[in-house]
């Protein structure tokens, strides 16, 4: 997928419906994540991108999100605008994407709803210090999710807390009981 032409760019003066900026959006996603473009060529990019994060209609974040979710090449700001989206645009984001840092991710612990908390227990990596914020102040799906995770770090300290704070729910202690590395404290 090609940089938007002129072509393009007279379709979205002649149509700035919802339609036809989504697919925008999704050029410009994976113009930013898988070809070679020059500095000017993304530069421009990423400002049509931080312009399409900011969007009215949800497709057309979504549609952003869902190109750029995995993107090493998707600037941080707009990585957080995602993330703290509502969750139809934010879920790929927070699974998946590499930019968003441990306090990026405790802060969508802090403030996100339990879908959003659940999506950063469901990370392909978790640290050991947002495992224990997931233990600490996730739901109790989003803790169930982090116990099912095989690539985080949970500590036993988190798993204590785990089970303080959910002694009875088998959707946490289950997978938590089929971990590789369980603590004999546990």
């Amino acid at each position: 997928i090609a940089m938007p032409d002129q072509k393009t760019v007279e379709r979205l003066l002649a149509d700035p419906s919802a339609p036809v900026r989504a697919d925008l959006a999704s050029r410009i996603g994976a113009q930013l994540s898988g070809q070679r473009i020059n500095e000017r060529e993304r530069s421009l990019a990423i400002d049509i991108a931080r312009r399409l994060a900011r969007d009215a209609i949800e497709t057309v974040r979504k549609a952003l999100a869902e190109s750029l979710q995995g993107s090493d090449a998707l600037p941080h700001d707009i990585a957080v605008t995602l993330a703290n989206d509502i969750e139809d645009v934010a879920l790929s984001v927070i699974r998946n994407s590499i930019v968003l840092t441990d306090d990026d991710l405790v802060e969508i612990l802090k403030a996100g709803s339990g879908a959003k908390q659940e999506a950063v227990a469901e990370r392909r990596e978790v640290s050991e210090r947002v495992a224990a914020s997931v233990a600490e102040i996730g739901s109790e799906r989003a803790v169930a999710a982090l116990m099912r995770n095989p690539g985080d770090d949970v500590s036993p300290a988190a798993m204590n807390r785990a089970i303080d704070r959910f002694p009875a729910s088998e959707i946490v202690a289950e997978p938590m009981i089929g971990r590789p590395r369980l603590p004999l404290t546990i």
